[in-house]
């Protein structure tokens, strides 16, 4: 999953917007080997929304995920 600095490298600008993901994306992504989250820059990518219910329940596929989340406060 590309974060903000892997847009701006590639010519996308995101306006300084920070990149978010959606439990719902990240579901569809059940039949996956592996997820990666991009750490370039060492800039982030936002949880979208914070009910993670059932959203790696059900896979018996993923074997790897790489990410960090860090909660902050609004």
């Amino acid at each position: 999953m590309p974060n903000e600095a892997d847009f701006e490298q590639a010519g996308k600008s995101t306006n300084n917007l920070q990149v978010s993901i959606s439990n719902d994306l990240i579901k569809s992504w059940q039949n996956a080997a592996t997820i990666a989250f991009s750490k370039t820059d060492d800039k982030k990518i936002k949880l979208a929304n914070t009910n993670l219910d059932n959203t790696f329940q059900k896979n018996t596929t993923l074997t790897n995920l790489k990410c960090q989340f860090k909660l902050e406060k609004r």
